[in-house]
């Protein structure tokens, strides 16, 4: 019985490996990073702005 759960196990594990990388195949890496890096030019405008008001209230 051992051996046999043993097989289910590892049939499990590389179904779900299967799974993963078919997801990660399937997802649109450009767009994500597009809208990562629109993100981060966002926080960077913000922060400027911020950095600017702090420097004028001295």
């Amino acid at each position: 019985m051992s051996g046999e759960n043993q097989v289910t196990n590892k049939e499990h594990i590389l179904f779900e490996l299967r799974s993963v990388k078919s997801r990660m195949n399937d997802y649109d890496w450009d767009y994500r990073m597009n809208r990562f890096q629109e993100r981060l030019d966002n926080q960077r405008k913000e922060i400027s702005i911020i950095l600017k008001e702090m420097r004028e209230q001295k």
